[in-house]
């Protein structure tokens, strides 16, 4: 059920995702392409060895796509094992990339929660410039925090990650891209859910101290850890879904678009299930339905 409101809340405040595409769109341009002249001595250094080790021509790619793509990954393993200084410079340049990033998309997080929280008790739309201004202080720490503690947390869950999905490809080849997807986003999803309810505590207690609703967040999150959990899983497969499915035939357009949507539909989704746990009622629409959650899942 938490997860039925999240897109039906979603679906009726997809104004924001409109408001929030701009924003989200210019930064998306800004970090790729500090991000792309990050990586690009590593990429260029891989493949000028790749072609003199593994000439592997577009001919040669589409007679045998996946005994290529082997061949890369064997290849790219031993180029990171190898290169291990590059690997570890670069991976500070992204951090302090990810760090970054993190701070401004995160800058629109509190604003949409406090405006989706209103309307969920209330029905009223206090407005997205109104909600920012309300917030400014306490958004700038809370970006801040989460930011720093994310970002860490992020680049060590993607070095693990990555190599697991190495060691994975010497032992089942190509296989192993989808396990390690899979495991991702399952270790990802561990992540979003320990602070899943920090947002909606800051918006409940309307305290100007987000350290103490950080505090206060623990208890739903370890009370109903499994639906948390599996909520949040849901959502995160069904977003990787669309994105995967539709970057090729969109041009990334949807992928894209994607961002802002998911940044709604979480609040949404961290909304509902802390009015589930606290068993308070909320509109599941622009003001005309109400939902007593008075059971338990």
């Amino acid at each position: 059920m938490p997860i039925y409101h999240s897109f039906s809340i979603l679906l009726c405040n997809f104004k924001l995702v409109a408001k929030l595409l701009l924003f989200i769109f210019i930064l998306f341009l800004i970090a790729a392409s500090i991000l792309i002249g990050i990586l690009n001595p590593v990429l260029d250094n891989f493949f000028e060895e790749l072609q003199d080790e593994i000439p592997i021509d577009g001919d040669y790619f589409f007679k045998h796509p996946i005994l290529s793509l082997q061949l890369i990954f064997d290849y790219f393993a031993d180029f990171l094992a190898n290169n291990p200084a590059l690997v570890i410079t670069r991976l500070l340049y992204i951090w302090l990339l990810i760090t970054g990033f993190k701070f401004f998309v995160s800058l629109p997080l509190l604003p949409v929660t406090k405006i989706l929280h209103s309307k969920m008790t209330t029905g009223f739309d206090m407005g997205f410039l109104n909600a920012t201004i309300s917030t400014v202080k306490e958004n700038l720490l809370f970006c801040l925090l989460v930011a720093i503690v994310t970002g860490i947390i992020d680049l060590l869950i993607f070095a693990a990650i990555t190599y697991v999905f190495i060691g994975l490809t010497k032992l089942i080849g190509i296989l192993s891209l989808p396990i390690a997807f899979l495991v991702a986003l399952t270790v990802y999803a561990l992540r979003i859910t320990l602070l899943s309810q920090w947002l909606p505590e800051i918006c409940i207690s309307g305290s100007k101290n987000i350290f103490r609703a950080l505090q206060h967040s623990f208890k739903p999150v370890f009370r109903n850890f499994r639906k948390n959990f599996i909520c949040v899983f849901v959502i995160l497969v069904t977003v990787a879904s669309v994105v995967l499915t539709t970057f090729l035939p969109t041009f990334g357009l949807v992928p894209i678009l994607m961002i802002p949507t998911y940044m709604v539909l979480y609040c949404s989704l961290c909304l509902t299930l802390s009015c589930s746990f606290y068993h308070q009622k909320y509109f599941i629409d622009n003001g005309v339905t109400i939902y007593n959650p008075v059971k338990k899942y």
